[in-house]
């Protein structure tokens, strides 16, 4: 009985620090957050998708975070606590370049450490107006009553931007709705007034990818309540804002009740992070690249279907950035050389005990 116990003892003593091992290397190599948009928007579908089928990979605990929008989420990069990612989108970004290029010495300490990880897909901008308004075309709305996100959202930027550059630098004018607690509601109370057709809202403006959840309604009721504005390209009011903006489809495909595709503008959305000097960001930023790298195919296969748009693709490298733009020096290598599923696999449990990674 005493060999017994002895042995027994003796093999506990081993399992202890094996065990111990594994359970530490369970633990999440980092703690971090990604500030998104609207709960109901592409961004946090995004982010969602990011936190369950890549970030587990990475070993990364990745909570997401919905937010104002991209005027907001470049001010949380920067300052909230564990935010180590943010989707932004390229007009805005390319705004606070602008700034800083210009010498505003605020918008260059926001900028000037930001790097892009990913380019992402484009962001279709959605003029929504009552089935039967008078206004047929973008170029249009001078002089409409706008409702186009709360203060400090990408989309409400975005729609001053380009109604400035659409009308000599003039302002929207812009409907706010007071008991609106986040962009959600507001955009609820917006397309009820359109239904309603009460005169507080002449044009509802959302700049996200399609298709929008707001959006995807039965044909029949969107067909006698809604129509969609159209870019009308050879419209020379637009030559401006085309410089700035992308051309792009909103697909017939992607609401039921449109009668076929309506040509609009767009802006990009970027996926972006800090540039981190500390080794624990630097391997833990490089891990979550890796395992995007190799979870691609699911992303595809389970994530949102704006992924199938997404401007990078293994083995295709990443695209330039503008001037005033850099990619995170960690992360570049690993998704311009990216091969696919399998390639960058990252250091999951089973591969760190068997000793073929760190």
């Amino acid at each position: 009985m005493n060999r017994l116990f002895r042995r027994a003892r003796a093999l506990a003593l081993t399992l202890v620090p094996l065990l111990a091992s594994v359970f530490a290397t369970a633990a999440p190599i980092a703690d971090y957050r990604i500030v998104t948009g609207g709960s109901t928007g592409t961004y946090f579908a995004f982010g969602q998708n990011l936190a369950t089928l890549v970030a587990p990979a990475a070993n990364v605990n990745l909570e997401v975070l919905s937010s104002g929008g991209s005027v907001q989420n470049v001010r949380d990069m920067r300052y909230r606590e564990k935010v180590k990612f943010a989707l932004v989108q390229s007009d805005v970004y390319q705004a606070y370049v602008a700034l800083a290029a210009q010498g505003d010495k605020e918008a260059r300490a926001l900028i000037d450490p930001l790097r892009v990880v990913l380019p992402l897909y484009l962001e279709e901008m959605h003029f929504v107006v009552p089935a039967d308004s008078p206004l047929h075309y973008i170029h249009e709305i001078r002089g409409r009553k706008l409702y186009m996100g709360p203060e400090g959202s990408g989309s409400a930027l975005s729609t001053t931007t380009l109604y400035g550059l659409l009308f000599g630098g003039e302002r929207p004018n812009r409907v706010n709705f007071a008991t609106a607690t986040d962009a959600a509601q507001g955009y609820k109370q917006a397309l009820n007034s359109l239904l309603d057709r009460d005169g507080q809202v002449d044009v509802v403006v959302f700049v996200a990818g399609q298709p929008i959840a707001q959006l995807d309604v039965p044909a029949e009721l969107g067909r006698k309540h809604y129509r969609l504005l159209a870019l009308k390209p050879d419209e020379p009011s637009l030559r401006e804002a085309l410089s700035v903006y992308y051309p792009a489809q909103i697909a017939h495909a992607s609401y039921g009740w449109l009668d076929a595709d309506v040509p609009t503008l767009a802006v990009k959305a970027y996926l972006i992070t800090y540039d981190y000097p500390q080794e624990v960001n630097r391997r833990a930023i490089g891990a979550f690249a890796r395992a995007l790298c190799s979870r691609y195919d699911t992303l595809l296969a389970q994530g949102h279907p704006k992924w199938k748009q997404v401007a990078w693709t293994p083995r295709a490298g990443l695209e330039p950035l503008r001037a005033g733009w850099r990619y995170y020096a960690v992360t570049e290598p690993i998704l311009a050389n990216c091969a696919g599923q399998g390639a960058g696999r990252p250091c999951d449990q089973d591969r760190r005990l068997l000793g073929l990674c760190e």
